[in-house]
């Protein structure tokens, strides 16, 4: 135990002050998630609990507030040539995120800006075009699979009392 903990604890120390780490830190896009969600992990594992909080913490600006859009679109996914796929993997990290946060005691799932970015409409931005009831509008090289979302929507269901999700839920395959 001493032993994966001090690896753990040395990879930590490597990713907050290599070059790649500190790249990946400032990150905008999902390799900032991915980023968060590792140092998080490591911080919790580490009993580093602070650490933890004040990563939490800061992803409510540095990627909630600056990766998705009032209107729940994630600009800097929809720009890749597989904008969905991306969109919802950013959309994964995130609820990743939100789910380490209920044990530093960080509640992302229900952080907000005051112009309505969070991960719940990052969400209802891309139901819509998981049920065809929209065609996605960006490009998506290859499978366009609707079927990604459905996982994320099954989690949502858990953590909000919204109605519509569960109703949702219940037509997926």
């Amino acid at each position: 135990q001493r032993g994966v903990q001090a690896w753990f604890s040395s990879f930590l120390t490597w990713m907050q002050e290599s070059k790649n780490g500190r790249e990946e830190n400032a990150a905008k896009n999902n390799h900032g998630t991915y980023y968060d969600i590792q140092a998080v992990s490591f911080a919790l594992f580490l009993d580093k609990r602070e650490l933890a909080k004040n990563i939490l913490e800061t992803a409510k600006q540095k990627r909630l507030a600056l990766q998705i859009e009032p209107n729940g679109r994630q600009p800097l996914e929809l720009v890749r040539t597989k904008a969905w796929s991306y969109s919802v993997g950013n959309l994964d990290g995130l609820m990743l995120l939100a789910r380490l946060g209920e044990n530093a005691g960080v509640d992302l799932w229900h952080y907000e800006t005051k112009d309505g970015r969070s991960i719940r409409r990052a969400l209802d931005y891309l139901i819509p075009f998981a049920f065809g009831e929209k065609q996605w509008p960006d490009q998506q090289l290859g499978e366009w699979p609707p079927q990604m979302l459905f996982p994320l929507l099954r989690r949502a269901a858990l953590h909000y009392s919204v109605p519509s999700y569960r109703t949702l839920v219940s037509k997926l395959p």
